[in-house]
Parts: structure tokens; sequence; C-alpha cells
């Protein structure tokens, strides 16, 4: 079972199989298309070509996908260079950071209180007010680790 992470970044390969292999990998996960490109939208789908074959290089755009978290640790295993930034709201709160070979998880309530923003509790009855300020973290946490 898959959970619904926003995730973003790009992955480096060395060698033209490994990055071909981690193509054929989301490409079984229903994540790109025969042609090379994202599926980011069903109704319209997407231009964005998902790898590089001149830079064996994979990126992937900042998107919420349904599959890709769980093979994550998969498609970079022979990446000597990536980041991949992730970030989930469905069941847990909870955001990552997998960059060159090192993984850092956080608990975006905690993360985002360090950063002076205070995540309601999740019996204030304002749930609009929540989810708000979860964006917030989550938009917050992006832009600190994968857009700088």
């Amino acid at each position: 079972m898959g959970i619904f992470a926003t995730i973003g970044g790009s992955i480096v390969f060395h060698d033209f199989n490994d990055v071909k292999y981690a193509f054929e990998k989301l490409k079984k996960l229903g994540e790109v298309t025969d042609d090379g490109m994202w599926i980011l939208d069903k109704e319209e789908g997407s231009d964005l070509k998902a790898f590089s074959e001149s830079m064996l290089t994979i990126d992937i755009p900042l998107f919420c996908y349904k599959n890709l978290y769980s093979s994550i640790r998969e498609l970079i295993e022979k990446s000597p260079t990536h980041l991949i930034v992730w970030t989930s709201s469905d069941g847990i709160f909870e955001g990552g950071v997998f960059e060159d070979g090192n993984y850092v998880n956080y608990c975006l309530k905690n993360w985002g209180a360090k950063k002076g923003i205070q995540l309601p509790d999740e019996q204030d009855p304002d749930i609009g007010k929540r989810a708000k300020i979860m964006k917030e973290i989550e938009a917050l946490f992006f832009e600190e680790f994968l857009m700088d």
C-alpha cells in the first residue's frame, strides 16, 4: 500500500544501465509513459521529460505522487549524487531528505515549531486552519531543502 507524498528532486547516475533501470521502475509504477514523460495528471498528462540520457539524470518534478515514496530507496540505490525531498500528511505529518547516500526524517509538526509555526492540535475545531498551516509548513520545508 502506498502513501500519498509530495516529492521533488533529482537523481544523477554514472552508468546508463543504472538510469535505465530506474526509468523502467518508474514506468512499472505508472509514473512515466513509455516515451519518457511524467504522468502528473491522469487527464492531461505532462510535457515534462523524466530523464536526460546525456546527463544520466532523472528529474522528479515537485508533485503529489501515490506510489513513488515506497520506491525512493530503490531508485537512488545506484546513484552517488541525489537530492530527493518529500513530505506527507497522509495519516502522518512527516518529511524527509535523501541526499547523496544520507537520509534524515523529520516530524513536520516539530520542524515547523522550530521555524516559529505552531500547528494547532488535531482536536482544534477549525480544521481548515490546521490544513492551511500544514501546507505552509510543507511549502517552507521544500523551500529550505529543495530550493536552496
